[in-house]
């Protein structure tokens, strides 16, 4: 349903995430969709930044996070 509901990232955090503080974040769109990575709870806003930036600097042919 995530996918569906038009989110650019999935973020799972189940009982095992929980115990070691890591999350699964999936991506649901763009040239990265469906790849996933198991990461640090306190990085994934790092994570979600650096693909976000990463997808508007592909659409627009520019960086705008220096």
């Amino acid at each position: 349903k995530a996918d569906q509901s038009g989110a650019r990232f999935a973020v799972v955090i189940g009982e095992g995430e929980a115990a070691t503080a890591t999350a699964n974040l999936k991506t649901l769109t763009g040239t990265q969709q469906g790849e996933q990575a198991t990461l640090a709870q306190d990085q994934l806003a790092v994570a979600i930044a650096t693909q976000n930036e990463s997808a508007i600097a592909s659409q627009t042919g520019s960086a705008i996070f220096a």
